[in-house]
């Protein structure tokens, strides 16, 4: 059965934001492909289909805090992954001849956000929602190594229409009805496997105050 529903998750480390904000109709599909070990096709989704768009009921992450925990931002220091083979490289080196590289000391800054809550908005099978997303590791950039970790604190229903908060066809109403700030053109995929488009979207980085008590 179909119903608007909020996805609440618990961050446990900070997440490093891509350049196209992580949206959930594309961590879904992230988790079909690894749950049918394909990811050549595109799989079939729990969510509604806005036919009027040709794009999926979902909505792009939404950054969570409360009154006594609020967001943060962070520059976290980290080796790149061009380096991390001259690393690998480096140490068969120094075991055959006892010293490594003169520069062993390349990071890569990023830029972290520490929120205690994500959320995601949607119309579908919210259960179903729920335990794909518990197929993931993390969200975001580096996630691999342990950031954007998260796990799935609750499912709700919701009536807010928030769902809409995601990039939209140019010229689409809905670029211009879901946010108080101003969507901005961009180029992104609409849909999980499909080709960048002309698109409006909202600001990269939407913030929701929470009750203290969730």
């Amino acid at each position: 059965m179909a119903d608007e529903f909020r996805l609440v998750l618990r961050m446990h480390t900070p997440i490093i934001m891509p350049t196209v904000t992580p949206r959930l109709d594309v961590l879904l599909h992230e988790a079909m492909c690894r749950l049918n070990q394909n990811w050549e096709g595109a799989h079939r989704l729990p969510l509604e289909n806005e036919a009027g768009a040709n794009v999926y009921c979902a909505s792009q992450l939404i950054l969570g805090s409360t009154p006594d925990r609020p967001l943060s931002a962070s520059s976290e220091r980290l080796v790149s992954t061009v380096f991390r083979q001259d690393l690998y490289l480096a140490g068969k080196v120094k075991k055959r001849f006892g010293s490594t590289f003169p520069d062993g000391n390349r990071l890569t800054p990023h830029s972290a956000i520490s929120t205690p809550f994500a959320i995601f908005y949607g119309v579908g099978d919210g259960q179903a929602c729920a335990e794909l997303l518990g197929m993931l590791s993390g969200i975001g950039r580096e996630h691999a190594r342990h950031y954007g970790a998260f796990n799935v604190e609750r499912l709700e229903r919701d009536t807010s229409s928030r769902w809409r908060l995601r990039p939209w066809p140019i010229g689409h109403p809905n670029a211009w009805e879901t946010s108080a700030e101003p969507y901005v053109e961009d180029k992104q995929s609409l849909r999980p496997k499909e080709k960048p488009v002309g698109v409006m979207r909202p600001p990269r980085m939407i913030r929701e105050v929470m009750h203290a008590s969730r």
